[in-house]
């Protein structure tokens, strides 16, 4: 089997998130990258499925949104209901597999919602689309991933560099897009905190604008299955930074079993911390939401 797939979507389903987004429709599932902490790589080790029922997908996301009550404002969206689009794939790095103008521009055309999604990959191609609506409201977000520019050769090789990252969150809010920051994962060593203060100036120094940014701020989780593949494919310096069993926990979950996060009075000073560090810098930027 190939490394795309393109065959139906079975199970459509759209969830309550309200962190992210107010809701999670995702189309694909897998990702042609390889980062070595992707909670889609604990149960599925290599490549994506693009869904051939994109038309089913929209006319499920219609239908739901129909039934929505007003919108009230709240950390997602102080105007539009968020669907996030992106939650089991990287849709930028995958939109050449889709008709992704179409899917853009019904979510442009539909009054009270807006699509997101997370991305560690710079797709230029995206600027050939005007992502706001009649009203000059823009309607897609694009959420660019950070990480020290260090932990990220490591983890998440293969992805567009973090520097490049910052310089498009200038390019897309030209072009009309919402740009949001998505710190994720975050991953504690010692020493970790000096990177990240580092790449904080590194915004700083990098945005031309400064408005209309907000960030998400997310702590490592692991697990044994996705620890035991690293392993087993030999990725040893990766497993370094994220199997930390003496500094984590298990989190009690109904899905997965065996994952783990920080240990909880730990995280709990080391949120303290972030927000301390990253307020004395880019305060402008404010924090939806962290965990």
């Amino acid at each position: 089997m190939g490394l795309i797939t393109h065959k139906p979507r079975k199970t459509i389903r759209i969830d309550q998130n309200d962190r992210s987004s107010n809701f999670i429709a995702s189309f694909g599932h897998g990702c042609l990258l390889n980062c070595h902490y992707c909670f889609c790589r604990r149960f599925k080790h290599k490549g994506v499925n693009i869904p051939s029922n994109t038309d089913e997908i929209l006319e499920a996301i219609n239908e739901h949104q129909h039934k929505l009550p007003a919108k009230i404002p709240d950390q997602i969206s102080r105007d539009f209901y968020m669907y996030d689009i992106s939650c089991t794939e990287d849709f930028c790095l995958h939109a050449k597999y889709y008709n992704w103008k179409k899917i853009f521009t019904f979510f442009r055309e539909r009054e009270r919602i807006g699509a997101t999604m997370a991305t560690k990959y710079v797709n230029y191609n995206l600027l050939d689309f005007n992502p706001k609506d009649k009203y000059g409201r823009s309607k897609i977000r694009i959420r660019f991933s950070l990480m020290p520019q260090e932990l990220s050769n490591i983890l998440e090789p293969n992805t567009s560099p973090i520097e490049e990252r910052i310089m498009a969150i200038n390019i897309f809010k030209k072009a009309g897009y919402q740009v949001h920051i998505n710190f994720s994962p975050i991953i504690l060593f010692k020493g970790s905190l000096k990177l990240y203060k580092e790449l904080f100036r590194l915004i700083d120094s990098s945005l031309l604008n400064k408005e209309d940014i907000a960030s998400e701020c997310i702590f490592l989780t692991h697990s044994k299955r996705l620890h035991d593949y690293n392993i087993d494919q030999e990725y040893f310096e990766a497993e370094e930074l994220l199997w930390k069993p003496e500094i984590q926990e298990l989190k009690q979950s109904q899905y997965q079993p065996d994952v783990l996060r920080y240990d909880y009075k730990l995280k709990h000073k080391a949120k303290n911390t972030f927000i301390e560090e990253y307020n004395k810098v880019i305060p402008y930027i404010p924090i939806r939401y962290i965990f």
